[in-house]
């Protein structure tokens, strides 16, 4: 008997070792950050009752850029078809150095597209271009290809592809993608049965995923019933009546919106900030606008220029250098560093970048956040690259933004909140503000007055 007992005991005390590691463990999960690879599934009981329109997402800007080869495309803005295609022929046959510097400045990206998505991304800036293959002359037979002025080597297709199979895996993540040439609403010289093709394909393979936005608009439709439905892409057409052969419920909700804002401006930088956060980072108020705040202004094209000089000059490099330094109109820049890449630039924007966010994290609770956030540069774990091999994390940021969005319904556990709040903030802790003193490459400690 005693040794029945004995085992009763045992089994009892295994019991609830295992009901307490149980705990434990849920306790842990409960208190960890979402991932930022499945962070709508981990924020869904927080989340959920929202809508699209309450959400902020980052929009990663030219989000294929860094699968550009240096083969300059076919129809490329800013050319005649005859420019474009002569030059096309020539990079592709690796007889013109010009399609490796227009590559450098054309990647704005260092991640692929589905590594973007794993670190938080939720809205593409799909940009494709009807073009001969990288590696063809421009007689051979075209397809779309993904282009910031030079061309992808995959077709622009497969990219489609690998965002069905990563939605596939992630069957609790909402995205949106907007499909344009280069944010423009034409496609010149392409067939328009190209256009319509394109379209019937990712109808195709996307089927039941795309947003139906006149039976479920994103306004009223909450977020878990998107999810339950597999309405969880939502598309957006820049030549939209001719891809859609006059229209469609998929694609192009009918949706207001305005910029709040662009940061920064070197010419008066602290200035800009100031002003940006002032209207950006605003106590909650009604509006049905998706709001933008733009974190990438394109640099003016004389820099475009200066780099250029700089690049190809065989003598002269240091007054050229200056020359482009000073085109960037930034006091806090000693003259003797030009970017070599559009990267760099954008590396010095998202520097200051972090100040502008950390005025935000200053009064979060009690301020909204922009919609729509457009970055270049995402690095790994939801950062925005800052140079040194340093970033900032601003996914982080926007996760706090939009907890504090969850958690003011009553519905909300409060203490789920708070747990959800201290684990963001300390992953945010391992990316935080990070500066630096280098006159060259114009880092501050502080923002220059």
């Amino acid at each position: 008997i005693n040794a029945e007992y004995g085992e009763i005991d045992f089994c009892i005390d295994m019991a609830l070792r295992v009901f307490v590691v149980s705990c434990l463990m849920m306790y842990a999960m409960a208190t960890e950050a979402p991932r930022l690879s499945n962070w709508m599934e981990d924020l869904m009981p927080v989340i959920g009752n929202l809508t699209m329109r309450d959400m902020a997402v980052i929009n990663t800007h030219n989000t294929a850029s860094a699968d550009l080869t240096a083969t300059v495309s076919d129809n490329c803005i800013g050319m005649t078809s005859t420019e474009s295609a002569a030059l096309h022929d020539l990079t592709a046959l690796k007889l013109n150095p010009v399609g490796k510097w227009i590559q450098l400045w054309a990647k704005v990206q260092t991640l692929g597209m589905v590594d973007q998505l794993n670190a938080g991304m939720r809205m593409i800036d799909f940009r494709m271009i009807w073009t001969a293959p990288f590696d063809k002359g421009s007689t051979h037979q075209h397809d779309f290809y993904m282009n910031h002025r030079t061309e992808s080597v995959a077709p622009a297709m497969s990219y489609l592809a690998q965002l069905k199979a990563w939605m596939d895996q992630h069957p609790m993540e909402i995205v949106s993608v907007a499909i344009s040439r280069h944010g423009d609403d034409t496609y010149p010289n392409t067939p328009l049965s190209a256009l319509q093709d394109f379209w019937s394909n990712m109808t195709e393979l996307f089927s039941g995923m795309l947003l139906n936005h006149t039976a479920h608009p994103s306004s009223t439709t909450t977020i878990s019933q998107l999810v339950s439905m597999n309405q969880r892409l939502m598309v957006r057409l820049a030549d939209y009546q001719n891809m859609t052969g006059g229209g469609s419920d998929l694609a192009n909700e009918p949706m207001g919106s305005h910029s709040c804002g662009t940061v920064p401006d070197f010419s008066h930088l602290t200035t800009d900030i100031a002003t940006t956060a002032a209207s950006c980072f605003t106590p909650s108020a009604p509006t049905t606008d998706q709001v933008t705040l733009s974190l990438h202004p394109d640099p003016d094209t004389s820099l475009y220029e200066a780099a250029a000089a700089v690049h190809f000059a065989p003598i002269f490099k240091p007054e050229l250098v200056k020359k482009c330094a000073n085109t960037m109109n930034f006091s806090a820049m000693s003259g003797k560093w030009c970017p070599a890449s559009i990267l760099e630039y954008e590396w010095l924007e998202n520097y200051y970048v972090q100040f502008l966010l950390e005025k935000y994290l200053a009064n979060y609770s009690q301020n909204k956040f922009p919609n729509v956030i457009h970055v270049n540069a995402l690095g790994a774990n939801g950062t925005i690259q800052i140079g040194n091999s340093r970033g900032y994390g601003i996914m982080d940021v926007t996760l706090l933004a939009n907890l504090r969005a969850g958690c003011q319904q009553s519905s909300v556990d409060p203490s789920r909140c708070q747990e959800l709040e201290v684990a963001v903030l300390d992953r945010l802790g391992q990316h935080p503000l990070q500066t630096w003193e280098d006159d060259d490459t114009g880092r501050r400690t502080s923002l220059p007055t």
